[in-house]
């Protein structure tokens, strides 16, 4: 169950950023990150939730969310692969 709300999360989360987001946050001549690795860390505890990774914006690196975190907002990725795929790997 907990998995099919994570992937209707995943779907709404697609749906919001097809739409114009320019007011959410500011992009340099040479970034190339999608625009959920500019969203800031949004967590609910939870008791299980499937693993994910974000994308820190601080470290400019692609970290796992604790066994007790569930994503609430589109900065979340399956494996760490598709985050740093996303938002790149460190710079």
């Amino acid at each position: 169950m907990k998995f099919v709300l994570f992937l209707a999360f995943l779907s709404l989360a697609t749906i919001v950023l097809s739409h114009d987001h320019s007011g959410d946050h500011t992009h340099s001549a040479n970034d190339n990150h999608q625009p959920q690795c500019h969203l800031t860390k949004s967590v609910t505890t939870c008791s299980s939730a499937p693993e994910a990774y974000y994308y820190d914006l601080t470290t400019h690196k692609c970290e796992r969310y604790s066994a007790s975190e569930c994503a609430q907002n589109a900065n979340t990725f399956p494996t760490k692969a598709a985050c740093d795929t996303a938002c790149g790997h460190g710079h």
